[in-house]
């Protein structure tokens, strides 16, 4: 049996079209951003619970909205998922080895984690087969890790949000997010900046022109003339 560490980013980006990734976390930092205002000036004169339950609902509409439409737009792969039985749809993204779908999280108490809060059946249907991203390695039987293949498609991932009540115009957080198969820690977290900027690196390394490599012909040694006489 050998370990082996899987790179949850690296298999996010497995096959995928850089240019098309970069503009798909662009664009949906920009308009996951602005799904906070937008549902903050709904009934914003009115703080019965009522009123912020409505605000609470259309933020995650509009976050749903913003997540598939930044899809879209970046010419990735998405549909619309549904619960069983049907009473919820959900964005879904697909891209290397993952599904990609909107997810909240929040913290329980000042200094705490981050914890998710989308902990839904069908949250734990797509992330059911994590654990080969646990940063504590996956073991393969026999199979060389190098050889080991992930299906695309078959891990499951969010894109996170997280709320702010002393700020309503705004999220205090936007990133990627990789739980484990239960739900209850994430594998791998990094910010929409970070990803951004990950991206951007690999864009670079992979624009750099390739070193040109000189062939040198080999030596050739002269045959020395016969009876021994110097050329």
């Amino acid at each position: 049996m050998r370990r082996r560490i899987v790179d949850p980013f690296e298999l996010l980006l497995r096959r995928a079209d850089l240019d098309k990734m970069l503009r798909f976390f662009t664009l949906a930092e920009e308009r996951l951003t602005m799904a906070f205002p937008r549902a903050a000036r709904l009934l914003a004169e009115s703080d019965d619970p009522s009123a912020k339950q409505t605000r609470g609902s259309y933020r995650r509409h509009y976050l749903h909205d913003a997540l598939l439409s930044a899809a879209r737009d970046a010419g990735l792969a998405c549909e619309i998922g549904w619960t069983t039985p049907p009473t919820w749809s959900f964005p879904v993204i697909r891209s290397g080895s993952f599904k990609l779908t909107i997810g909240v999280v929040d913290t329980r108490f000042r200094g705490d984690a981050r914890a998710l809060r989308t902990t839904s059946a069908y949250v734990a249907e797509m992330c059911k087969r994590n654990e080969v991203a646990s940063p504590q390695g996956w073991l393969f039987d026999i199979v060389d890790p190098k050889d080991a293949v992930i299906p695309d498609a078959s891990l499951g991932a969010l894109i996170v949000a997280q709320y702010a009540p002393h700020n309503p115009d705004a999220p205090a957080f936007l990133g990627f997010w990789v739980p484990s198969e239960d739900l209850s820690k994430p594998y791998y977290v990094r910010s929409f900046d970070q990803v951004i900027e990950m991206l951007r690196s690999k864009l670079e390394l992979s624009r750099r022109p390739a070193k040109r490599v000189v062939e040198r012909k080999p030596l050739r040694r002269r045959k020395p003339k016969p009876g021994g006489e110097k050329a």
